[in-house]
């Protein structure tokens, strides 16, 4: 099973001549194996710029995917992606999408994606969550005797001579 989502953020950023322009923050959520989400996704996006607060924002995944966009008021932003909630999920990957802007600059840990543009209009981020699908059953193994089992009797056969 492989679902892909895309959600994109919107933040202005400062430009040379001092004017805003959008420039854009796209996660892409990816499901891999055969296991089931439990659950919605969670993928919060934390971004601090040179004007504006910090600011927090939520994307929702649910298991059959779909897009968000969301402004944000800052100017050269950098933002830390990270997923709270995994939703079942054995592993999570951070890694930048590929292609993208080489002015983008990303740090990835296990558990997140800082994003800063560098001049950069757009920079993509995919997060790839593993499932599994449930336990297998155990082995069947065969019964073991009765405890309180007889031994087998010894039986003796004496040969016969005709003489």
């Amino acid at each position: 099973m492989m679902a892909v989502l895309g959600a994109a953020l919107l933040w202005p950023a400062r430009t040379e001549a001092g004017t805003s322009e959008p420039v854009t923050l796209t996660v892409t959520k990816e499901i891999e194996g055969p296991g089931d989400v439990n659950g919605s996704i969670v993928v919060q996006v934390d971004c601090v710029g040179a004007t504006g607060g910090p600011t927090t924002q939520t994307i929702d995944f649910g298991s059959d995917g779909g897009t968000e966009v969301i402004e944000v008021r800052q100017s050269q932003p950098t933002c830390t992606v990270t997923e709270p909630s995994r939703a079942g999920a054995i592993g999570t990957d951070f890694r930048p999408t590929v292609p993208f802007d080489d002015r983008c600059q990303f740090s990835p840990t296990v558990d997140s994606m800082t994003v800063s543009w560098g001049g950069a209009a757009e920079c993509p981020v995919t997060i790839i969550n593993v499932y599994v699908a449930g336990d297998p059953a155990p082995p069947t193994l065969p019964p073991s005797p009765p405890p309180d089992a007889a031994p087998a009797t010894v039986t003796r056969a004496a040969p016969a001579f005709t003489g």
